[in-house]
C-alpha cells in the first residue's frame, strides 16, 4: 500500500476530512492536499 493510500485510509476509518487533519497540522488544505498528491506518484 502506497503512503497516499494509507493515510487516505486512515483518514477514512476514523472520518476525518482533510481539512481538520491538516488544521492539526497547522497548514492550509491545500498543502495536505499536494502532500497526499505527491506521493500517489
Amino acid at each position: 500500500m502506497m503512503f497516499n493510500e494509507r493515510i487516505k485510509q486512515l483518514r477514512g476509518d476514523r472520518q476525518i476530512p482533510q481539512r481538520k487533519l491538516a488544521a492539526a497540522l497547522d497548514i492550509d488544505t491545500a498543502s495536505y492536499c499536494k502532500i497526499e498528491m505527491i506521493f500517489k506518484r
